[in-house]
């Protein structure tokens, strides 16, 4: 082996070193890790290539890793931030739907809420003031007001059918006093027409027969 060939392979080991050296900082940045350098065996490495010219070497050595390297991250951030968009797009729709659903509804409990309180329902008193935001007032009466209620008003039944029952014998017993009157009223007559008015005491009896006469009519 000649002085030239040994000094052509030295330089060619020294560049490829420097490159080798070059290459691993590029790495470490692009990916990284610290200490890929110490991880290669760039004299291994040489001795496994030595076979080639240092032409070669320098073609393979020129080879950047900085762009291909960057472009896959970049390539996923691209990705989820438009999966990101795809997402809040949907997100957007999904909350405009459910507004709607909650306008709706919302009228529909207040319409239901009125139509409760129009109808005086008790019972869902508290969801109407919740709904309505304001205070009903009921008339609320308690057992023992309604059971006293309900006897006075039998009270007042039984009275009223005594006052009828009494009502209808006064009625009877006014029939019956007319009658008495129509027969009193004839027989009185009778005695009128019986009686010589010539005489005093004629005349004073047919005087007391015309007052009871009168008397009788105005009771018949």
């Amino acid at each position: 082996m000649s002085i030239k060939t040994v000094e052509r392979q030295s330089v060619c080991r020294q560049l490829f070193l420097d490159k080798t050296h070059y290459l691993s900082i590029n790495m470490e940045k692009a990916v990284g890790v610290k200490g890929f350098s110490s991880v290669v065996d760039t004299d291994q490495l040489y001795l496994n290539i030595s076979g080639s010219t240092c032409t070669t070497i320098s073609i393979i050595m020129e080879i950047h890793i900085g762009p291909s390297c960057h472009s896959k991250p970049e390539l996923r951030i691209s990705d989820n931030e438009q999966e990101l968009r795809s997402e809040l797009e949907k997100s957007k729709e999904k909350f405009h739907e459910l507004k709607e659903r909650f306008l709706v509804s919302e009228a529909t409990v207040y319409s239901m809420a009125n139509e409760l309180k129009k109808h005086n329902c008790q019972k869902f008193k508290d969801i109407i003031e919740s709904v309505l935001g304001e205070k009903l007032q009921y008339k609320e009466e308690s057992l023992a007001e309604k059971l006293s209620l309900a006897e006075n008003l039998k009270e007042c039944s039984s009275y009223i059918q005594d006052q009828d029952q009494k009502l209808s014998l006064f009625h009877q017993k006014l029939q019956q006093g007319r009658y008495a009157s129509f027969l009193l009223c004839q027989h009185l007559k009778e005695l009128f027409n019986w009686g010589d008015p010539n005489t005093s005491q004629g005349h004073s009896f047919h005087d007391i027969l015309a007052v009871g006469c009168r008397l009788a009519e105005d009771l018949a």
